[in-house]
């Protein structure tokens, strides 16, 4: 999926994606830098919670093939 970044340095999560991911006005997010790429992930309250540590990233749906793997 392509998306770009404005002026602010912000963008924009497509709405497929945030509705996949059940993400609302001010989900937490992770981002890190993998090599050469960056990585998004939604950060789940709901893991932390039920006691699977802090660590732990809401995921599940998501495509984690890289541009090479296509």
């Amino acid at each position: 999926m392509k998306t770009t970044i404005d002026s602010a340095g912000r963008i924009v999560v497509p709405k497929s994606v945030r509705d996949q991911l059940h993400l609302t006005p001010g989900s937490e997010l992770e981002i890190d830098v993998l090599d050469d790429s960056v990585v998004i992930r939604h950060r789940d309250n709901n893991l932390q919670q039920r006691g699977y540590g802090h660590d732990k990233y809401h995921t599940s749906g998501c495509d984690s093939r890289t541009d090479q793997d296509i």
